[in-house]
């Protein structure tokens, strides 16, 4: 694992914000030069730069990114207010490794596509996420755009690279997850990317083609660690990593009972079609999903909450897809606790209330 030293500069100097806020920074250094220098000499390859000003769009601390750039003696990834190819290339002309871009991976996909392909394995897409949505603008504001959606048009780039920012937990010094594998999993060395098309593949300026971006005959542990996210599964890690909830897959469903799939996790709309019905422990009813198919819910109210639904009522289903003989098709394993033959924890949204 390598580990890559961040720093924030504002105003100039070295500071840290707290879920991104920039009324009330603590700063660490007054020279972020200095400060690039003591990690050089501690050992670390590599340094993450943002320019908050820039990020915001209120200023520019590109002058001393310069400075770094010349005397740091380290790799330096840049971020902050990139949002031009002209932004791109005066970054990496001045020396930086690699170039990070958040907004307008975000906002203008185009530029952003011609940026990754224009420098293959130099540029890095950022998704900071806020309330399960891509934050963008410095963090100001947030874009309604479905992240599932937004990492699969970088599934295509050539890219160094995703950096994920849950900001809700950023400088809280602590995870909020249970597990941190996902996040592991989404800070593995390489990038997201297939191969480009034949007439837009690019060189590294080293002249090794595609350098940077790690594939499974690139690397020797490529067969262990599987470095290369497809966009659902990257999409999956981030909503885990940042404690998210999954977001309805109607077409998913669709796909795993045509493929008669059971077993499968599927989430998905669903509108009552029956009152519930208590049967022991289990609380069971019908529902027709966004895509026309009839499922029973069979939600355990011994490790989860009842639900107040009522036919015609609409929700959300997180579980797991059964398929008995007939066939009938079911949705269970929709609670948040473990057990026996429930690998996957699930919920039910209703009403804007998760009950799991």
């Amino acid at each position: 694992m390598d580990v890559i030293p961040a720093i924030d500069i504002l105003g100039g100097r070295c500071v840290r914000l707290t879920q991104g806020k920039y009324d009330s920074p603590t700063v660490y250094a007054d020279d972020p030069v200095d400060v690039a220098q003591r990690f050089a000499a501690a050992g670390a390859k590599r340094l993450h730069v943002v320019d908050l000003d820039a990020a915001r769009g209120s200023a520019s601390n590109r002058a001393v990114i310069a400075r770094m750039l010349e005397g740091a003696g380290i790799q330096l990834q840049v971020a902050g207010g990139v949002r031009s190819e002209e932004s791109v290339a005066a970054l990496l002309d001045g020396g930086a490794q690699w170039v990070v871009m958040a907004t307008a991976a975000v906002r203008d996909p185009h530029l952003f596509e011609r940026c990754a392909f224009g420098h293959p394995g130099r540029i890095l897409a950022a998704l900071d996420v806020r309330d399960n949505k891509a934050a963008v603008g410095g963090w100001l504001d947030t874009d309604p755009v479905v992240l599932k959606a937004l990492v699969g048009r970088w599934a295509d780039l050539p890219l160094a690279g995703v950096i994920l920012t849950c900001i809700d937990r950023d400088g809280t010094m602590s995870t909020g997850a249970q597990d941190d594998k996902p996040r592991a999993a989404v800070l593995r060395r390489g990038g997201v990317g297939r191969r480009p098309p034949p007439h837009r593949r690019g060189r590294h300026p080293s002249g090794n083609p595609r350098q940077g971006v790690v594939r499974r005959q690139d690397h020797p542990r490529a067969s262990n660690v599987g470095v290369r996210l497809t966009a659902c599964l990257f999409a999956a890690l981030v909503l885990a990593a940042c404690g998210g909830r999954e977001t309805a897959d109607d077409q998913g469903l669709h796909r795993d009972i045509q493929n008669n799939s059971a077993g499968e996790e599927v989430t998905f709309d669903a509108t009552a079609l029956t009152d519930p019905v208590q049967s022991g422990d289990h609380e069971r009813f019908e529902v027709r999903a966004a895509t026309g198919e009839m499922l029973e819910v069979d939600h355990n109210t011994s490790l989860a909450q009842y639900v107040p639904v009522h036919k015609g009522d609409g929700l959300v289903i997180h579980g797991e897809l059964y398929i008995d003989p007939g066939p009938r098709y079911g949705v269970h394993c929709t609670h948040a606790h473990t057990s026996s033959g429930c690998p996957n924890p699930g919920w039910i949204e209703y009403k804007d209330t998760y009950y799991e």
